[in-house]
């Protein structure tokens, strides 16, 4: 099946249940059963788009930077939802009414930008995490509001809420997540004083990780050798015999050290209003900045570097 065909059937079910909602949802009056089933259907819908916006979210930006942009891309496979040459991207998409559910991403993005979940961004590449929150109804990044937030109030909100989502990434243990690179972030591997980099904000330098291989090796054992001697009788002596046998030896080695800047990308593509100057106005989304340079001490420092309006791109 070639790729328009699938879209087509794509479009073609969501207008089937398009359909289905507009006849039950402008009922005035719906029995038992019409109430089950149009649940049933926002239930899946909400499943259904999360997938679906995640996928489409990832086929723009390799159009992006790879048509548009002429980055060289590469297969995401155990690197990132976006890998290019010299960048790894993790995109989310929040279409929940809770706040907790970006808080959530932006840890899980926070993680696998630093090895926790089993991706390899690999070494040199810039990190970034894409956020897009496009529910209207999500407070995040601050529940405790009854009104209108200012400007400067949501920024700092934003700052906060993402420097205490990857905090957490980086402070994670082997006992929550499966190959937590936690540890040697906070000192408790053998990791050299990083150097830094005149051009960069990053520092680089090496900590010693536990590498297990299986090798082989000859062992000589004796085995018993049978036979019937001369009168018929059954005898035996041993002889010296080699073995090849596999083991797992653990070797020590210096791995490299990458301290450096996550930049964090949250949109809303229908704006978030804040008050700025007496009058409301709509933000669209934030560009910040997380530097984590110190290993023995992973002390996040997040910035506003960029705040984005209804048409700014990247």
């Amino acid at each position: 099946m070639d790729t328009a065909k699938k879209l087509e059937l794509l479009e073609d079910a969501v207008s089937r249940l398009t359909l289905i909602y507009d006849v039950l949802s402008g009922k005035q009056h719906r029995n038992a059963q019409e109430n089950f089933v149009l649940k049933y259907l926002d239930d899946h819908a909400t499943r259904f788009i999360a997938v679906a916006l995640g996928h489409a979210e990832q086929v723009e930006k390799y159009y992006e930077y790879a048509v548009i942009k002429g980055k060289t891309a590469e297969k995401s496979n155990g690197i990132a939802d976006i890998a290019l040459s010299n960048a790894a991207y993790q995109l989310k998409v929040v279409t929940s009414d809770k706040a907790v559910d970006v808080t959530s991403n932006l840890t899980k993005a926070a993680g696998q930008l630093t090895g926790i979940y089993g991706e390899e961004p690999g070494h040199g590449r810039r990190r970034a995490i894409y956020i897009r929150i496009n529910s209207e109804d999500n407070p995040w990044p601050d529940t405790t509001w009854t009104t209108v937030p200012t400007a400067s109030g949501l920024r700092n909100a934003v700052a906060t809420s993402v420097k205490a989502a990857i905090q957490e990434a980086l402070t994670l243990t082997r006992d929550k997540r499966q190959n937590s690179l936690g540890p040697y972030l906070q000192g408790r591997h053998d990791v050299q004083a990083p150097r830094r980099s005149p051009t960069s904000s990053r520092a680089y330098g090496t900590y010693t990780k536990d590498i297990v291989t299986q090798q082989q090796r000859v062992v000589y054992e004796h085995v018993p050798i049978y036979g019937l001697n001369m009168f018929g009788q059954l005898t035996s002596f041993t002889e010296l015999q080699p073995r090849t046998i596999t083991e797992a030896v653990t070797q020590q080695i210096a791995q490299p050290f990458e301290a450096q800047t996550v930049v964090t990308r949250i949109r809303w593509p229908s704006g978030r209003l804040v008050v700025e100057n007496g009058t409301v106005k709509a933000i669209y989304g934030y560009k910040l900045s997380a530097r984590f340079n110190n290993p023995n001490q992973p002390i996040v420092t997040c910035s506003v570097v960029k705040t984005y309006g209804p048409n700014d791109d990247d």
